[in-house]
């Protein structure tokens, strides 16, 4: 449930009354504090794997060449 991710990442809060419960929108700086400590965590982790990609791209063989046919000459 949507109202629950919510819930989970601290941008909505409840109280209960009773049997009911009563959802309040956090402060919206949280908003911008999350997605910045999110997307640090994301772009540290690919500074650290990119450079390992690129070691293995460039240690690959040579690149396979794919030739396409269209119409008539590519159903032959």
């Amino acid at each position: 449930m949507a109202l629950n991710k919510l819930i989970e990442k601290g941008f909505v809060s409840f109280v209960k009354e009773g049997k009911r419960n009563i959802y309040q929108a956090s402060n919206p700086q949280h908003i911008i504090d999350y997605v910045d400590d999110v997307f640090t965590h994301k772009k540290n982790r690919l500074e650290k794997i990119v450079p390992v990609l690129i070691s293995q791209q460039q240690k690959a063989p040579e690149k396979p060449t794919i030739t396409t046919f269209q119409g008539i000459r590519g159903i032959k």
